[in-house]
């Protein structure tokens, strides 16, 4: 793989990596303009040339943006590949996915998207309109980029942060009809394969085999690019690799139970401070496999990760880690949301008619630990320990709706109208009229003060505290106003 660097004085420096030594990078996701004549290619960055084209604004970008986000490389796919070598060209397209996927973040550029007008004044109605009808959700490669990478952080033209994937998770969802669960990491085969393609059936791509080439990671499969073989013959290709490794899939996966047995799902939900031994706790229990644990499959958003496995022959049991409350990088509103959202995608992802008959049929929800009917166990720091605590779970188990999930999906609140966000709005509130005291505090001694270095001292004060309370004011607007 070859990585961009900003050099000091504004020029780039291309590096190959091995596959097994590459570093943190960053990776751009964008439309092209008028193909070599406005993007720089990897000619012109070996010859020291495409300065003065269009798309060189989107290279200084992603490299100012990866270097504020600690990262001292990226990948922009017009120059990163020299697309005159046809071996590279095969090979970087088949990998394309993969390296979406391993990115640390996803710069997603609009360019159609404006968020000032002309006098600098921000233009929120107007930018949310011309996200909805971006260029960017019609193309045939942005599909990848969108599914693939856990992080994908939307700009607009100005370099302005519109979101990231999680926080614009609905309106993405109204406009390409992918499912939310999709968008935050569930593995794509547990998707079927036609609504897979439906996902990428109104979109379009500059050559007619790319909407078959778009898709080789989104089915997990590999083909050699023939350009010129026209889009059916390149589908037709594509369907039967797609057969063939489904077909490899089968004859290794575990056989299925046997016919009239029925197995039931349980979801073990686990949450505790940071550092408090989740996840050494999971590790335990599932490894090493064996006993009466099946093979484990793992999946996980950015701060939500979930083990799968049988136990036995009628259990599947996930064990879902939830982040803590205490988390230093995010607020409580943040950690709320991941966890709302969560709960929503499993939800709607139970199947079979009676047991979601059930899940709203019953009045069971957890309320505090103890009239919740929690249980709180002891964990030794050893896997005898870990077992037990699964043995007993297992054992306690009980079917029941969390009272987040009835008031958010059965009654259709916003996060802010439930009684969790209702806790939080609260703290908010309380903190923001902290912040507002000290604001007027601050104001009133740079009023009384002639001393220059106290007066810019006080004006950083000054400074943060609004900033903070913007971003309160934010938060609070957000879980108001936020549907899960």
């Amino acid at each position: 793989m070859r990585l961009l660097k900003l050099i000091s004085d504004g020029s780039f420096s291309l590096t190959q990596f091995p596959r097994d030594r590459q570093p943190p990078y960053a990776i751009l996701s964008h439309t092209w303009g008028r193909g070599e004549d406005d993007e720089v290619t990897f000619k012109d960055l070996v010859d020291g040339t495409g300065q003065n084209k269009r798309g060189f604004q989107k290279l200084r970008f992603c490299g100012n943006q990866a270097n504020d986000d600690d990262l001292h490389y990226f990948w922009v796919d017009t120059c990163c590949i020299d697309k005159s070598n046809n071996n590279e060209l095969t090979t970087a397209i088949n990998s394309m996915y993969r390296w979406y996927q391993n990115a640390a973040r996803c710069y997603a550029y609009l360019s159609d998207v404006s968020v000032r007008s002309r006098d600098g004044t921000f233009l929120h109605l107007e930018w949310e309109s011309a996200f909805r009808n971006s260029q960017w959700f019609t193309r045939g490669w942005t599909l990848q980029e969108l599914l693939a990478p856990k992080v994908v952080h939307f700009y607009s033209r100005d370099e302005i942060r519109l979101g990231d994937k999680k926080s614009l998770g609905q309106r993405i969802v109204g406009i390409t009809g992918i499912p939310v669960d999709a968008l935050l990491g569930q593995p794509l085969s547990q998707f079927t394969v036609e609504d897979r393609f439906s996902w990428a059936e109104n979109r379009q791509t500059t050559m007619e085999e790319d909407k078959a080439y778009s898709l080789l990671g989104i089915f997990g499969v590999f083909l050699p690019l023939i350009y010129g073989e026209g889009h059916p013959n390149a589908l037709r290709r594509l369907r039967k690799e797609i057969r063939e490794s489904m077909g490899v899939i089968s004859q290794h996966a575990i056989d299925p139970p046997a016919p009239g047995t029925a197995i039931e799902e349980v979801f073990l939900g686990i949450m505790g401070c940071t550092d408090s031994g989740k996840s050494s706790l999971i590790e335990l229990i599932v490894s090493p496999q064996g006993d009466s644990i099946g093979p484990v499959t793992r999946s996980s958003t950015e701060n939500i990760e979930t083990r799968t496995f049988l136990y036995g022959e009628q259990l599947r049991v996930s064990l879902v880690v939830f982040p803590g409350f205490d988390d230093t990088e995010k607020s409580d509103a943040e950690i709320l949301r991941d966890i709302a959202s969560w709960l929503a995608v499993a939800q709607s992802n139970n199947v079979g008619a009676t047991r979601e008959r059930e899940l709203i049929e019953r009045d069971e929800f957890w309320g505090s630990l103890h009239t919740g009917g929690s249980a709180v166990l002891r964990h030794s720091g050893n896997r005898q320990s870990a077992m037990a605590i699964l043995e007993q779970s297992l054992r306690n188990r009980r079917l029941l709706t969390l009272q987040i999930q009835r008031e958010i999906i059965i009654n259709g609140l916003t996060l802010g109208e439930t009684e969790a966000g209702q806790f939080i709005i609260n703290d908010i509130s309380t903190t923001k009229l902290k912040y507002e005291r000290e604001l007027e505090d601050l104001r009133e001694e740079m009023e009384q003060t002639t001393d220059r270095r106290w007066v810019d001292e006080i004006s950083r004060g000054k400074e943060y505290y609004e900033r903070a309370l913007k971003e309160l004011q934010e938060e609070a607007r957000a879980l108001r106003q936020k549907k899960v």
